[in-house]
């Protein structure tokens, strides 16, 4: 479905949930973040259901929102390799910010790595380029 629903939509309404129930991805994603966006940290697991069901269906804003539940481990387990699965794929289905935090966590780990096996210059020329001292 083609539809984006409107921030003045009631995605709460009956008509959306029903539209989700019936496995229409744009409703998944609009339920999910109604939900994610109601404040409540209890919510997120179900907001993370809703995602998931949109994000199977490739729906890249649910992409994203996944990765970042599962980076943070909001609404579901901490799992950093599942994050990195599901923002790649937003990543690879072209959403920008998908692409910019998939590539800063790749190569995070990789100065991680390289940290790990005693080569700690590569952290500090980062840090130097990071925060020039004027």
């Amino acid at each position: 479905m083609d539809k984006k629903f409107s921030p003045n939509e009631s995605t709460d309404s009956q008509a959306v949930r029903g539209l989700a129930q019936s496995g229409d991805a744009e409703a998944q994603f609009a339920v999910g973040l109604a939900i994610a966006s109601g404040g409540s940290k209890s919510d997120y697991a179900e907001a993370a259901q809703w995602y998931l069901k949109a994000a199977e269906q490739n729906h890249i804003e649910a992409q994203f929102n996944l990765g970042i539940m599962y980076w943070k481990g909001e609404g579901v387990a901490r799992d950093k390799s599942l994050s990195r699965m599901w923002m790649s794929r937003a990543a690879q289905l072209g959403d920008a910010g998908a692409q910019y935090e998939f590539g800063m966590r790749q190569y995070r780990l990789s100065l991680d790595e390289k940290a790990g096996a005693g080569n700690i210059v590569a952290e500090e020329s980062l840090s130097r380029r990071l925060d020039p001292v004027w």
